[in-house]
């Protein structure tokens, strides 16, 4: 008897296997984590953010009421007028050169 060989005709699958369809699905879980994590983040920087705007707005809103008040009702001692300054030491020296000197 002469020997055969027998091809099958079903060698080629259509689909997908078991390993592809982890792989896949790991993938999958990764990116919508980090996706994830970032919606988190981008949220909590927004919060932040409107945070510090409605101290700033209320910041100013305080420094135009202290300023538009009247001179005498002011009574933080931060906007004070510094006592005035001692003249420079260079005016009390006396010249001893130049149209001073002999005078």
């Amino acid at each position: 008897m002469p020997t055969t060989l027998r091809f099958s005709l079903r060698t080629v699958r259509s689909g997908f296997t078991l390993t592809e369809l982890l792989v896949a699905a790991t993938l999958l879980i990764a990116v919508l984590s980090v996706a994830a994590q970032l919606t988190v983040r981008t949220d909590r920087l927004r919060q932040d953010v409107r945070r510090e705007q409605i101290a700033l707005d209320e910041l100013a809103n305080q420094l135009d009421r202290i300023l538009a008040a009247d001179r005498p009702q002011r009574t933080c001692p931060a906007l004070t007028p510094p006592p005035p300054r001692p003249p420079p030491i260079l005016r009390k020296i006396p010249q001893r050169f130049g149209p001073a000197a002999g005078a």
